[in-house]
């Protein structure tokens, strides 16, 4: 970072990641240029893929070089003066500036994943899964209290300044404060809150971050807008069945001599309305799978797959794979893709557990796609600085579903389309499968691994 601090162009969404960072170069007098957003067409996204081939943002272009993701950027920012120096956001010695990094990667766990599903639920850009909510909660609610008994004794997070692991640690907590922690879970946290009132006090965090409106009371999960879409038409369907018993008295006062008539002709006509509303409702209900599963073969061909993959020793892989490339190269399969994903940021993790407890925890929330869906996932690397975690997918369909994109986790990992008839792209899909190989010159060893089936 000394090689350059003014005039530096970073690309990103508005949001709290992109306010953390803006607040981080602010503190250090690092000047950024207005962010641009990562959605670009024509040259300048060629120019994006080759600063980002992963298509990981936020990005800060320096001139040594891209650093993109917004821990990686925020690092690399408050590097920017030595440790030792007044107000250094690294803190005084190299024992300071470790804690800093642990609060950075315990964060990314236990605040900010949590964070992304919570608050997802309760805007309703996610499906409602009360179970993924539950834990979510759970595990922000705990990371709280176990800070308000750390800062029992404590004014921050690493030594007597500010530091970088304050101002990361209190942005990423503002949504959870606004829309979870209520009155009474506040008054069990009176420490936490004093901290995090302190930060977001700052004068360079009250810039960037105008006013945090405290939960009155906290909020739970809402149906999509899709969802509240489909409801309407239910509401004016019950509007006219209001109105049709109106309608019947005021024919009833003008046509006395068809009083029984009517009665017997309307009681016809409603259970019609009925079951046309219900079919209406099934084929709505149906819509979300049948975008997913676009070939009627995809579960049979998927569950055989399966099958044979689970029941072949690993001395026989040999002779399973000449089967599964015939069966996809057949035109009876070609409404199937092939996708392989690696995670975005394995360098944050020291430890193979809570690698693996990751990708256990990312497979556990795509229950929904599992009868259109297979993939292998691996854990590859060594502790504690180089841990990685590769997957392959089997979808049907010519796209990622819609379930998995709708996945709390999805962000966090890049997502890039085999092609099958490319011999490099069937022997990566077969290594992953095969926890063994390469893996296209990554040259790791493999230390645990799942299968979603």
């Amino acid at each position: 970072m000394a090689c350059c601090t003014e005039g530096l162009d970073i690309w990103g969404e508005a949001g709290i990641e992109l306010s953390t960072i803006k607040i981080v170069a602010k503190i250090n007098r690092v000047t950024l240029n207005a962010p641009v957003s990562p959605n670009q067409e024509g040259q300048a996204k060629e120019e994006l893929s080759q600063l980002s081939p992963f298509g990981v943002f936020p990005l800060l272009k320096l001139p040594c070089g891209a650093v993109y993701g917004k821990n990686a950027i925020i690092r690399a920012l408050a590097r920017s003066k030595p440790l030792g120096t007044c107000f250094n956001l690294y803190g005084r010695t190299d024992a300071d500036a470790g804690k800093v990094d642990s609060w950075l990667d315990l964060v990314r766990c236990r605040v900010e994943r949590p964070s992304a599903e919570l608050i997802g639920q309760i805007e309703g850009t996610l499906q409602i899964n009360q179970r993924s909510f539950d834990e979510a909660r759970k595990t922000a609610t705990e990371f709280v209290e176990t800070l308000n008994k750390f800062l029992n004794t404590r004014t921050f997070l690493v030594g007597e300044r500010v530091t970088l692991a304050d101002i990361n640690t209190a942005l990423a907590l503002i949504p959870l404060f606004e829309h979870l922690f209520d009155g009474e879970v506040r008054e069990k946290i009176v420490n936490t809150v004093r901290w995090f009132t302190t930060i977001i006090g700052l004068c360079a965090v009250k810039g960037e971050i105008v006013e945090v409106k405290l939960s009155e009371k906290a909020e739970g999960p809402k149906k999509p807008e899709k969802a509240k879409k489909e409801q309407e038409p239910k509401k004016d369907k019950e509007q006219k069945k209001e109105q049709e018993p109106k309608k019947e008295k005021e024919g009833k006062k003008e046509k006395q001599g068809k009083k029984e008539k009517e009665p017997k002709q309307e009681p016809k006509q409603e259970p019609k309305q009925e079951k046309e509303e219900k079919e209406d409702e099934k084929e709505e209900e149906k819509d979300e799978d049948e975008e997913q599963v676009e070939d009627p073969n995809a579960p049979l061909y998927l569950d055989w797959w399966k099958r044979l993959y689970s029941n072949t020793k690993p001395a026989q892989y040999a002779q399973m794979w000449p089967q599964i490339w015939k069966k996809l190269d057949a035109d009876e399969f070609k409404n199937f893709c092939i996708y392989f994903s690696e995670y975005k940021y394995g360098d944050q993790f020291k430890k193979t557990f809570q690698m693996s407890n990751l990708v256990s925890g990312f497979l556990q929330r795509l229950d929904e796609i599992r009868k259109i869906g297979f993939g292998v996932v691996l854990v590859l690397g060594n502790e504690p600085d180089n841990l990685h975690a590769l997957g392959c997918w089997l979808f049907s369909g010519t796209e990622v579903p819609k379930g998995m994109l709708e996945c709390p986790d999805y962000e966090s990992w890049n997502f890039w389309k085999a092609d099958p008839n490319k011999d490099e792209d069937r022997k990566l899909f077969q290594e992953i499968c095969e926890w063994e190989g390469s893996f296209q010159g990554r040259n790791l060893e493999v230390i645990d691994g799942k299968a979603f089936k």
